[in-house]
């Protein structure tokens, strides 16, 4: 059994593109897009009007290679040509980089309908950068540790010098006899014995 279904075009219609589309329940075509789900006959129509109006999207095949090439010459850039003994100007140069990046994206989204993403060699740039500012903060605070040792070393032999070099100049008398020694650290003064003749009696 079968059915004709006449439908009436409105006057709104009359010299222009239209869609039109037949749904039932429980087979309702609905597509998931950025903005929610749509439905078929939606997404049909803007693609006719896109197609009309010369605004279709597109992506070159190529472009994968590019976007590739621009992701590994941003990561070598971050490797061998930022200079990390200034971490800021390296951090300005990878932002300033980045929003570069984005803007050539949606620019080329605007002005061309060029599909070009732009995240892959944002992200590879941010990652290589991260990495290598690690490890040269790392290798800066290794430095400064054997710097430190090193000049407490340098201090300790130094001290210890020091105390040699006064333990070698102080006088030792432990070689001679006690009254040797007791006659050369005690002053001496004239004095006379018994018998009238002239002595040196110790001080004190």
């Amino acid at each position: 059994m079968s059915s004709t279904i006449r439908l009436s075009t409105p006057p709104s219609c009359n010299r222009r593109s239209c869609c039109s589309d037949v749904a039932g329940l429980g087979i309702v075509e609905l597509q998931q897009t950025p903005l929610g789900l749509v439905q078929g006959v939606d997404i049909h129509a803007q693609l006719v009007e896109s197609m009309l109006l010369g605004s279709l999207l597109h992506r070159p095949p190529h472009l994968d290679w590019i976007e590739l090439a621009v992701a590994l010459a941003a990561g070598l850039a971050a490797i061998w040509l930022l200079r990390y003994d200034r971490p800021a100007r390296a951090a300005a140069i990878v932002l300033a980089t980045v929003a570069a990046l984005i803007g050539f994206e949606l620019a080329s989204f605007r002005l061309a309908g060029l599909l070009f993403d732009g995240t892959y060699p944002a992200v590879t740039l941010l990652a290589a950068f991260g990495i290598m500012l690690v490890g040269t903060l790392r290798a800066a605070e290794a430095e400064l540790v054997r710097e430190r040792e090193a000049k407490q070393r340098f201090e300790g032999e130094l001290a210890a010098a020091q105390s040699i070099q006064l333990g070698l100049s102080a006088p030792s008398f432990s070689c001679l006899p006690r009254s040797t020694r007791d006659r050369r650290l005690r002053p001496h003064r004239a004095g006379a014995d018994g018998r009238g003749r002239s002595v040196r009696l110790p001080a004190g």
